[in-house]
């Protein structure tokens, strides 16, 4: 019995130490941040070391009395030291690669601030058109070019003449060309 008291004990002793030198090792490795307005010129001395994005947001909000709003699953981290730098500047380099939208207000055109900043979440790349994709769009462009051409010179003569039926013709062959290129298309 004494024995499995000292085991307890020391399985007990064991779990505290891992507790402790886990909390220790997470607070070693968490970010730090520090954020100043100068209030005279309206900039920011910002320092954020591996700091959570929504975090620097946060506190960015409050410092600088704007609106921001951004995805809850918005997950990024930063590293940024800059002194003496603007607003917009700072949002500019801690967004890059985030969509992100500024609003600003103020009562003249001239004397606008930041009011607002909506953070919609990463940024993808468009996936670029081959190059058949978009040498059959040239061709879909083209092609409606040339039947806006020709509707034109029809409106100027009789439709039932013989160089108005050519010219119907004409326009009735390039749409169904142009169908079948939209079919090639995708």
């Amino acid at each position: 019995m004494c024995s499995f008291k000292k085991i307890s004990v020391f399985l007990t002793t064991i779990v505290l130490l891992h507790m402790a030198a886990t909390c220790c090792v997470i607070y070693a490795l968490s970010s730090s941040l520090n954020l100043r307005l100068n209030d005279g010129k309206r900039t920011l001395q910002i320092e954020a070391k591996n700091a959570d994005l929504k975090q620097v947001l946060w506190k960015l909000a409050t410092v600088a009395n704007i609106t921001i709003e951004y995805p809850v699953a918005l997950k990024k981290t930063i590293t940024i030291h800059k002194d003496d730098i603007s607003l917009r500047d700072v949002l500019k380099r801690m967004l890059k690669g985030v969509n992100y939208v500024i609003f600003y207000s103020g009562p003249n055109p001239n004397q606008v601030e930041i009011s607002k900043v909506k953070v919609m979440g990463k940024a993808g790349r468009r996936k670029s058109k081959s190059i058949r994709q978009r040498q059959l769009a040239g061709r879909k462009k083209s092609y409606q070019r040339k039947i806006v051409s020709l509707k034109r010179r029809l409106s100027k003569i009789d439709a039932n003449s013989r160089r108005g039926k050519s010219y119907l013709n004409r326009i009735k062959r390039l749409e169904k060309t142009i169908q079948q290129l939209e079919r090639q298309m995708y």
